[in-house]
Parts: structure tokens; C-alpha cells; sequence
């Protein structure tokens, strides 16, 4: 495999990763306030995170 590859793949997973923190984030933030629009918007950017790449952060969230 080359360099450029296992590259453009450590990019890759890095930037779903960070995604993954500023969802979070922003739905620890909109439960903390207690703001139920913010809570509903973070949840449904989640569920269409967790669509595109075949993760389950919204089940990992909830279950917190």
C-alpha cells in the first residue's frame, strides 16, 4: 500500500472522528440546556452521521 493511500485514509478517519466529537458535543451542549429544538436537530444530524458512514453514535449517546 502506498504512502499517499494509507495517507489519504488516516485523513479520512480523522475528519468522521472530528465529526463525531462536534456532533457529540453539540448534543451534550443542547442537553445541558435543555433546549428540546437543539436536542432534535443534534439527533437527526447524528442519525444521518451514523447513515453515512455505518456507525452507531446516536445508540452510544442515548445510552450515556
Amino acid at each position: 500500500m502506498s504512502l499517499r493511500l494509507i495517507t489519504v485514509q488516516l485523513d479520512a478517519y480523522e475528519a468522521v472522528q472530528q465529526d463525531r466529537l462536534e456532533l457529540a458535543t453539540r448534543y451534550d451542549i443542547a442537553l445541558g440546556n435543555g433546549d428540546q429544538l437543539a436536542i432534535r436537530r443534534a439527533k437527526a444530524a447524528i442519525k444521518a452521521h451514523d447513515l453515512q458512514h455505518g456507525t452507531q453514535l446516536l445508540a452510544e449517546l442515548t445510552a450515556a
